[in-house]
């Protein structure tokens, strides 16, 4: 099967226009930044947005010594330098230090996206007749509204790193490493203006862990389900009880219905087993838009074409908008539709964020 010739047709051209580097780099509040990482103590953002970090990381895209940075005008201290490189943020060669996080300009980000928009309009078929299964099955079982949340966040983002990781189409994100942070963190320019959500996972180690499907308009909205210690105390009392003892504690989460008054769960449990069709339509999925990504798309020339640092960095970033353009193509097939707190966030109820919450049980059989 041949791989998309669009990638490497165009390879040479646009390579040309980005080794210019007349894109555009704004203010660090105006670019998109994304971290496909497990945080143990400090978000790599966390330090980017720090001092003037972003506009030493912005000059040494162009590697350097110390010296013609300080040429440039950008001041720096020696303390900066070594926390930069101690966050695997910039590398040192001799005198010369490089950044090691890709970012993107704005010729850069507009050329990604307009591969990876080319990509899901070729992926989308591959997948489409078992996505329209699993949002039947969800309406069946009494989740229609949760079907797109649960075909994004627990699919698109969820199940499918999985299958990528143990193919190794991508490096598996440490949770017990020592560093900061493991993983990929990546900046791009502009902010995608299309359809675009993310998912936030926490658990407190027990059986049960809380998926949000979220966007901008849904943190404006229900900020109060973004407070770890409001959903740590949630998980811990599922986890010991199934339910929550006393609903009056967790007066947000019973206004926006996940939980009914005598304190059960009102959100989907998908039991992570694969005795759940839940589970089951999410590998086939998974599974079958893996083996297209590989076949179909030329990943090598990706990785050329942007500079990444490997494969396995051109996967995690190119997926990452390829998901967001699937997801979008699905819409427009009528498979899954938006929910209220994305189609209209300004009209959107605090009720209509339950549609954007569900659990996963761990199955300890």
């Amino acid at each position: 099967m041949k791989k998309l010739f669009f990638l490497s047709a165009i390879l040479g051209c646009v390579q040309w226009v980005i080794a210019q580097d007349t894109g555009h780099f704004p203010s660090f509040d105006r670019v998109e930044d994304i971290c496909y990482c497990a945080v143990q103590f400090l978000h790599p953002r966390q330090v980017v947005k720090n001092s003037n970090n972003y506009e030493v990381l912005l000059a040494l895209r162009r590697p350097m010594t110390l010296e013609q940075l300080a040429a440039t005008g950008i001041s720096h201290s020696e303390n900066q330098i070594l926390l930069l490189q101690s966050q695997r943020l910039i590398e040192r060669d001799g005198n010369m230090y490089r950044t090691i996080i890709p970012i993107l300009d704005s010729l850069h980000t507009s050329a990604l996206r307009t591969d990876s928009y080319e990509t899901g309009k070729i992926l989308v078929p591959e997948i489409v007749d078992d996505c329209r299964n699993l949002v039947e099955h969800l309406s069946s079982e009494g989740m229609p509204h949760h079907a797109f949340s649960i075909l994004f966040s627990y699919v698109l983002d969820g199940k499918i790193w999985k299958v990528m990781e143990k193919k190794e189409m991508v490096t598996g994100r440490n949770k017990e490493s020592h560093e900061s942070w493991e993983g990929n963190y990546w900046i791009l320019y502009n902010k995608r203006k299309a359809l675009q959500c993310g998912t936030n996972t926490m658990s407190v180690g027990g059986k049960y862990s809380v998926k949000i499907n979220w966007s901008d308009g849904l943190i404006r909205l229900a900020h109060p389900l973004f407070n770890s210690k409001n959903l740590n105390n949630f998980l811990k009392e599922i986890d010991a009880n199934d339910k929550v003892s006393e609903p009056s504690a967790f007066s947000f989460f019973t206004e926006i219905g996940v939980i009914r008054p005598d304190g059960s769960i009102n959100i989907p449990i998908i039991e992570d087993s694969d005795a759940n069709r839940i589970h089951a339509f999410a590998e086939t999925i998974s599974n079958k838009l893996t083996e297209a990504l590989q076949t179909k798309v030329d990943i090598e020339a990706i990785t050329h074409k942007y500079g990444f640092a490997d494969t396995h960095e051109a996967m995690v970033i190119f997926y990452h908008e390829v998901m967001w353009d699937i997801l979008s193509e699905l819409v427009e097939r009528g498979v899954v539709h938006q929910p209220a707190v994305f189609a209209s966030p300004q009209t959107a109820k605090p009720s209509d964020v339950r549609d954007l919450c569900f659990l996963l049980r761990e199955n300890h059989e």
